[in-house]
């Protein structure tokens, strides 16, 4: 699943997925400023990139990315730029889940730019980002 290209002011969240079967989720050269980002829940399979993307959550507790971190999948972070008041959320995390950042600026109106609930799973990319455990 590719989704590519789309702008979104408003709203809740740009998506709000529980469930994707198959491999590959994509999100490129997408805008979105909502209350709240994209929410995976466990709908990554495999892996889920984001590419090139602007995420604005505009609600005071709102996130940029929730997923649910769980099992053998990856989600990649390239190019983005995210704010919001939780930037990224691996919840349910699993050691075995892989998050890659890379030139990607998140800025948090909270406390953390990262915000993991469960086992710390494999990161990459993360050195100077504030990270919760």
């Amino acid at each position: 699943v590719l989704v590519k290209d789309c702008t979104m002011e408003g709203g809740h969240s740009f998506a709000q997925m529980t469930s994707h079967s198959g491999e590959g989720l994509a999100f490129e050269n997408c805008t979105v400023k909502a209350g709240r980002g994209v929410n995976l829940g466990n709908a990554i399979t495999g892996v889920a990139d984001f590419r090139n993307c602007s995420i604005e959550a505009t609600k005071g507790d709102g996130y940029g990315i929730r997923v649910d971190a769980k099992g053998e999948n990856v989600m990649n972070v390239n190019g983005c730029a995210i704010t919001a008041a939780e930037p990224i959320v691996l919840r349910n995390a699993q050691a075995a889940f892989t998050f890659n950042i890379a030139q990607t600026t998140l800025t948090s109106l909270g406390d953390y730019d990262i915000i993991v609930s469960g086992t710390a799973p494999v990161m990459n990319g993360v050195e100077g980002f504030n990270i919760k455990y």
